[in-house]
């Protein structure tokens, strides 16, 4: 039996983070907080002997800290800075280093189990696609959600946690480890479907059968990786745009969506009323407190939208142009260093890192991924890193 690597074990610290949420009384995020610094930190002390850029990092983590911890507004600097120090925790990691982490943080799906939460007020709209009556009769008509955790992030975080599952499922070679890996990727599936997210619903589905489809067709994709990665950024980038257009036909059949195409608008409005908002943004929150004056709040609801339901957005409003390039950017080569693996017949960790880097696209587009929920972003930073491994010396 092979050894696990030692640092992967660090990673029994996120699924832990969750049960931290069962000791709050309050949407203060010390607990799940306080377990992800230490497992950033001892990350980065493991890699102190490799290079010492990574005392800069634990110190950066040391200043943060309170931030992330006492921080009061819907979007903060830690936000970013959070999920690029996950990023940087996993970029370089083995193959067998991931083989471990991936079923280790699969169990996220298990530990959400103990501190899920009926939200007595919203309905789970999804129930609305499933054909069998008795069945709908069955499952609970309100959605579901992660405790302090808001309905659309509880459904991310299932969502992503799915993936892991069915791809260790698809291509881990032990029996025993498919059949556990496939139980928790669809018990956070089943979970995230019950929390009533359209995108927690239909992703996971999506970008897993696309990798498929990349995967049975690899050999064709050796010298296509760029390409078909700029393709999916215009082509998802082009979606989003038609569904935030003010003259868009999408969001008027659903009262939701026209709010949260009301609040895009602004957002869009406000981060280019000048060069200086357009460089540098406004900080944290500026825009946000704009957009909920100006815009009308949804049909049942005191206020608008807080955020943008857009990371991209959100991000211009906040930092300015050059860090939404970077996002950009990034997520970018995340796509195109995923297909490269397919293609060279790395199954577990080329369709996990294309899945992972689809998923997170794709919510981005949807929804402000990259704010408050700590485990979320950094499940974002960290799983986006599966498409940067160890380069050969």
């Amino acid at each position: 039996m092979q050894s696990v690597p030692q640092d992967c074990w660090l990673d029994v610290l996120l699924p832990l983070s969750l049960f931290a949420l069962l000791l709050q009384k309050s949407s203060d995020p010390f607990g799940m907080v306080f377990l992800i610094v230490i497992w950033l930190g001892l990350k980065f002390f493991l890699r102190t002997k490799t290079s010492p850029i990574y005392w800069s990092l634990i110190g950066v983590i040391a200043i943060s800290l309170a931030m992330m911890t006492h921080s009061v507004t819907n979007s903060s600097p830690s936000d970013l800075l959070l999920t690029l120090l996950a990023f940087t925790a996993g970029a370089g990691r083995s193959r067998e280093q991931w083989r471990a982490s991936f079923l280790i943080l699969a169990f996220i799906g298990l530990v959400a189990l103990f501190i899920f939460h009926i939200d007595h007020g919203r309905l789970n709209g999804n129930l609305e696609i499933i054909p069998i009556q008795a069945l709908r009769d069955f499952l609970p008509d309100h959605a579901l959600r992660l405790r302090k955790i808001t309905i659309n992030r509880s459904g991310y975080i299932l969502g992503i946690v799915s993936i892991l599952g069915f791809g260790l499922a698809r291509h881990d070679q032990i029996a025993w480890r498919r059949w556990l890996a496939f139980g928790l990727g669809l018990s956070s599936y089943g979970m995230a479907f019950l929390t009533g997210s359209r995108a927690a619903a239909g992703l996971p589905l999506l970008v897993f059968l696309i990798a498929e489809i990349a995967w049975r067709c690899r050999a064709r994709l050796s010298r296509l990786a760029s390409p078909v990665a700029s393709l999916v950024l215009i082509i998802g980038l082009m979606i989003n745009l038609s569904i935030y257009l003010p003259s868009s036909p999408f969001p008027i059949s659903n009262p939701s969506d026209k709010g949260r195409a009301n609040v895009a608008q602004c957002f869009f409005t406000q981060s280019i009323s000048s060069w200086t908002t357009v460089l540098t943004g406004q900080g944290g929150d500026s825009v946000s407190s704009t957009c909920k004056r100006l815009t009308e709040p949804n049909p049942g609801k005191k206020f608008g939208p807080p955020h943008a339901h857009n990371a991209f957005l959100q991000t211009l409003g906040d930092y300015g142009l050059p860090a939404v390039l970077m996002l950009v950017i990034v997520i970018g080569l995340s796509l195109r260093n995923a297909i490269q693996m397919i293609a060279a017949g790395e199954g577990l960790q080329g369709t996990i890192a294309l899945s992972a880097s689809l998923f997170i696209f794709g919510s981005a587009l949807v929804e402000s991924t990259l704010l408050t929920t700590s485990l979320q972003q950094v499940l974002s930073g960290y799983l986006l890193a599966v498409a940067w491994p160890r380069t050969a010396k």
